[in-house]
């Protein structure tokens, strides 16, 4: 049972059995999920003990939306959160709400007309555009 997160703003720190609880996410899916999206960042105290910030809360929640509610692969909602993320990050501080849900696309992958040399640019390109949107993400976080 997910508990609405204005009830979770009275605390700033979760132990790990109490983000299970208060997620509605098992133990074993929580931490695969910890395997899988580096967004989720818990600290830890005594050198073994987990603890979750609410930023951590807010982001498996949102995982848990995209692949439990929307059914999403690991691969599509690692790409979904690192969108509403950098989304987040640049939306004023006051619109503190979930970004508009947006139309996709899929993009053509294949490339038939271009030669080789024109292929290779447009896969770079490609990658130094994902390699921006990292870049991003890891600055609005102070991830280094």
């Amino acid at each position: 049972m997910n508990c609405p997160l204005d009830m979770l703003t009275q605390k700033n720190q979760f132990k790990f059995d109490e983000v299970c609880t208060r997620t509605d996410v098992r133990p074993y899916v929580l931490r695969f999920w910890e395997s899988e999206f580096e967004e989720i960042a818990p600290t830890f105290i005594n050198g073994s003990e987990k603890i979750y910030s609410l930023a951590d809360i807010n982001v498996i929640l949102a995982i848990k939306e995209l692949l439990f509610e929307k059914k999403f692969s690991i691969n599509r909602a690692k790409v979904e959160l690192s969108r509403s993320l950098v989304k987040q990050a640049t939306a004023p501080a006051d619109d503190l709400s979930l970004p508009p849900k947006e139309e996709k696309t899929v993009e053509q992958t294949s490339l038939p007309a271009l030669e080789n040399g024109e292929k290779l640019l447009h896969t770079k390109a490609q990658l130094e555009k994902m390699l921006a949107l990292m870049d991003s993400i890891k600055e609005a976080h102070n991830w280094n």
